[in-house]
């Protein structure tokens, strides 16, 4: 067995604020690393969703979904105008000890290679925060700036946003808690949220209001709020 969260968008009827409500769910794990086992696992987690929460419409986004919007809603293959994805953007803003980066120079690269120059470049210093288009952000809250960028990609694709919209429960089988802090599914959710209190464009367009408003926003698992976390490292999918 092996426990994994689905996120579920905080709606105007549950709470004062927008925010994601979480909920761990245990589910037989399938071993193995290969594509089609991570699709087991997925649609292992998803059976047990759908018994624990009869109302909920599971999308898994990620690389190993077998919905194309999920695939689609990957960090890996969400982009900007710039046709550069989400991931990319993320990980080339990143901001280490003794002021390294951030590393636009390395956002045409493919996301593989991103990943492993961040990693070099990053090994054995400290992240400190992020820079992005002349704003910085800061570790906390946690997952603010991911959150924010992955949502702001989002408004450029509406027939993907319309899609999204029709789901009330979000997965990412590869992401594990214990390991990382920030995930693609509770960044949807998260948006679900924002478009449920009618807020996307004011709060996307101002990134002082966005953190204004991230900071009042509660993410709960299992009844209890999350605890900030210790220094975010992303694994996305």
């Amino acid at each position: 067995m092996a426990i994994r969260p689905v996120f579920f968008p905080i709606l105007p009827s549950e709470a004062a604020h927008p925010g994601v409500n979480v909920r761990n769910v245990s589910f037989p794990w399938v071993p193995g690393q290969a594509f089609s086992q991570r699709q087991k696992c997925a649609h292992s987690l998803q059976s047990a969703i759908r018994s624990l929460f009869p109302e909920a419409r599971v999308l898994e986004i990620s690389s190993k979904s077998s919905d194309l919007l999920g695939v689609e809603l990957s960090a890996l293959n969400l982009t900007f105008p710039d046709g550069i994805s989400v991931e990319n953007h993320y990980q080339c803003a990143k901001i280490f000890d003794s002021h390294l980066g951030p590393f636009p120079e390395w956002l045409c690269l493919t996301p593989q290679e991103v990943r492993r120059r961040i990693h070099e470049a990053g090994e054995g210093r400290r992240l400190r925060g992020f820079s992005y288009a002349g704003e910085m952000w800061p570790l906390m809250p946690v997952s603010l700036f991911y959150d924010w960028l992955y949502c702001t990609a989002l408004v450029h694709h509406t027939t993907l946003t319309q899609r999204l919209l029709s789901y009330n429960a979000f997965t990412d089988i590869e992401f594990n808690p214990e390991k990382s802090v920030s995930c693609q599914a509770a960044a949807a959710a998260y948006y679900c949220s924002l478009h449920a209190f009618g807020v996307v464009e004011p709060l996307l367009k101002s990134p002082a209001e966005f953190e204004h408003a991230y900071s009042q926003h509660i993410r709960m698992t299992s009844g209890k709020a999350m605890g900030t976390a210790q220094q975010e490292e992303l694994h996305f999918t």
